[in-house]
C-alpha cells in the first residue's frame, strides 16, 4: 500500500478508536479463537464497535461481548454488494459515525472449528452498520487450505479497489506493487529455503516463547490421568505439574492453561529418516528464507533468517516446535505430490489435496500424522 498510500500497520490494541471515524480508509486483518471470540490484541477494538453501535445501553444490560460477536446480525445481503466493487449505496444508508471511512477486512480462522472467521465477520458487519461504505468484499483464509494465496489474492484486489476509489490509480505501478507481495511470499519452494549450521540456540522455553508469542515456563509433570472411561472415545486429562515455585504459574480457578509436550521420539525418528541431505540429528541449524526485491537495478536476492523457527537441531525441530501429529492439510499435501516420485502416490495425494469430501473422510476416517 505504500505504493500509493501513506499507510501505517499496528495492533488493534495499540490503535486509539477515537481517531476511526476520521479515517478515510481502514483494512483489517483478524483472527478468530474459540467460540467466536476475538484474539486477545482485538478485544478492546471489538468492545469499542459494539459500543459505538449500541451507545445507549446501560453496562447493566451488556451481555459479553464475546458471547455477542457470534450473533451480530449481518447487513441485510440485499444491501451488500454480491461482486468485489464498492457498495452502492444511498447517501441517507451512509449517515453514522463512520460514514467517511472506506473499509475491507480480511478473515482468518480454520474450518475445523465451528464459527469460522466469526470475529471478522463482525467487524465487517458493524463497520458498514457505523456507516462505513465496504470497497471490498470480504475475504476469508482458511489455515487449513491456502490461507497465504486467499490473503495475496485479496490485498492485490483491495489495493486496486482502493486506487480506484481514491483516483489515485493512474500515478501507481499496479503490477510492480504486486510484485511485492510475491517477494513477502514465505510458501514453501524448491532453492526458496536452506538450513546452515550456527553455533548457539535460544532456551527450549525461550524458543516456545518466540514461536508462540506467549511467555512460556517450564515445569515437571507429576502425574496424567484421563478422566474419561476407557470405553470413551473421548479424552479428558487431569495434569499435574510442580511449578518449582515459579510464580508466574499461580493462577486463579477458571484459568486456561497452555502445554506444550513434545512429540512422540518414535515420530520424529521416523520422520528424520524420510530427509533428503538432512543435517547432523545434533547439530544447531537456522532457517533461511531467499527474498528477492525489485529494484530500478533489477531483481536483488539475499538470504534472510526465517524467524517462524529458532535455531535449534532438527531432532527438537519436530520434537517440541513443528507440529508433526495433526492430519496435513491440503495445501501440504500438494506440496507433497510435487515432490513425490511414485505416480500412484502422486496421483492419490493430488486427489486429496483438492480437500473434497474424500479428503475430509481419510482425515477423519484415519486421523493420520505426517509420517
Amino acid at each position: 500500500f505504500k505504493h500509493a498510500f501513506d499507510a501505517k500497520v499496528m495492533s488493534m490494541e495499540e490503535y486509539d478508536i477515537v481517531h476511526l471515524e476520521h479515517e478515510t480508509l481502514v483494512l483489517v486483518v483478524t483472527s478468530t479463537f474459540g467460540n467466536g471470540d476475538p484474539p486477545e490484541n482485538g478485544e478492546k477494538f471489538g468492545c469499542a464497535l459494539m459500543e459505538m453501535r449500541h451507545p445507549n445501553s446501560v453496562q447493566e444490560e451488556r451481555k459479553s461481548y464475546k458471547v455477542r460477536f457470534n450473533s451480530v446480525s449481518s447487513y441485510s445481503d440485499s444491501q451488500k454488494s454480491s461482486g468485489d466493487g464498492p457498495d452502492l449505496r444511498d447517501n441517507f444508508e451512509s449517515a453514522g459515525p463512520l460514514a467517511n471511512v472506506r473499509f475491507s477486512v480480511f478473515g482468518l480462522g480454520s474450518r475445523a472449528y465451528p464459527h469460522f472467521c466469526a470475529f471478522g465477520h463482525a467487524v465487517d458487519t458493524l463497520l458498514e452498520e457505523l456507516g462505513g461504505e465496504r470497497i471490498l468484499k470480504m475475504r476469508e483464509g482458511d489455515e487449513l487450505c491456502g490461507q497465504e494465496e486467499a490473503f495475496r489474492t485479496w490485498a492485490k484486489k483491495v489495493f486496486k479497489a482502493a486506487c480506484d476509489v481514491f483516483c489515485v490509480g493512474d500515478d501507481v505501478n499496479i503490477e510492480k506493487a504486486n510484485n511485492s507481495l510475491i517477494s513477502n511470499d514465505r510458501s514453501w519452494k524448491r532453492n526458496k529455503f536452506r538450513l546452515t549450521y550456527v553455533a548457539e540456540a535460544p532456551e527450549l522455553t525461550q524458543g516456545l516463547s518466540n514461536v508462540h508469542k506467549k511467555r512460556v515456563s517450564a515445569a515437571r509433570l507429576l502425574s496424567r490421568q484421563n478422566l474419561q472411561s476407557p470405553k470413551s472415545s473421548r479424552s479428558t486429562i487431569f495434569v499435574r505439574l510442580h511449578t518449582n515455585g515459579n510464580q508466574e504459574l499461580q493462577y486463579q480457578p477458571g484459568d486456561h492453561l497452555g502445554v506444550f509436550p513434545g512429540n512422540h521420539e518414535d515420530l520424529v525418528n521416523a520422520l528424520i529418516e524420510r530427509l533428503e541431505d538432512a543435517p547432523p540429528v545434533n547439530q544447531m541449524v537456522k532457517v533461511e528464507l531467499l527474498e528477492e526485491r525489485n529494484t530500478a537495478l533489477g531483481v536483488i536476492s539475499n538470504w534472510t533468517d526465517e524467524h517462524r523457527l529458532p535455531p535449534c537441531t532438527i531432532f527438537q525441530a519436530f520434537k517440541y516446535y513443528l507440529d508433526i501429529t495433526t492430519p496435513p492439510t491440503p495445501l501440504q499435501l500438494q506440496q507433497f505430490a510435487s515432490l513425490a516420485t511414485n505416480e500412484k502416490e502422486k496421483q492419490r495425494l493430488l486427489v486429496l489435496s483438492k480437500g473434497l469430501q474424500e479428503y475430509e473422510e481419510w482425515k477423519w476416517g484415519k486421523n493420520p500424522t505426517i509420517v
